[in-house]
């Protein structure tokens, strides 16, 4: 049986969900997704290309442009180790809910040591630059 695809789209919004102790809210960023389907009679699944690419290997090395940029590149170096955020969890020995709760709010509440506590889990190494900008 072939899978029926729909061309790729982009897709942005919200997510939300229950996490079983709390509703979970989280900005998504706008991502070309891909939906496919086995057959008509079926639902679309939603799949999102760079996801696919990140697991596969095909992405390793990442680029923030700003210290913001951290969360989302922690995000995707999650993904592309194959790791569930439970996984990640039991590597840094927290529950699943805080590394829900980072990954929601862009790991706004989380501070540079912990950053470099997920980066170290994951195998990451994060090169910094600071570049001045000339003041008139």
């Amino acid at each position: 049986m072939t899978a029926e695809s729909a061309s790729s789209i982009w897709l942005f919004g919200e997510l939300q969900w229950n996490d079983g102790a709390e509703d979970m809210r989280s900005p998504l960023l706008l991502v070309p997704v891909q939906l496919t389907r086995l057959n008509p009679r079926e639902p679309y699944v939603l799949h999102s290309t760079e996801d696919e690419r990140l697991q596969s290997g095909e992405i390793t090395t990442f680029t923030a442009r700003s210290l913001h940029g951290i969360a989302e590149l922690l995000i995707k170096a999650r993904i592309a180790r194959g790791w569930t955020q439970a996984e990640l969890g039991d590597a840094l020995d927290m529950a699943v809910q805080q590394v829900q709760r980072y990954e929601a709010t862009g790991y706004a509440s989380a501070s540079l040591a912990r950053l470099s506590d997920v980066a170290t889990a994951l195998g990451v190494e994060i090169t910094e630059t600071a570049k001045m900008h000339r003041t008139a």
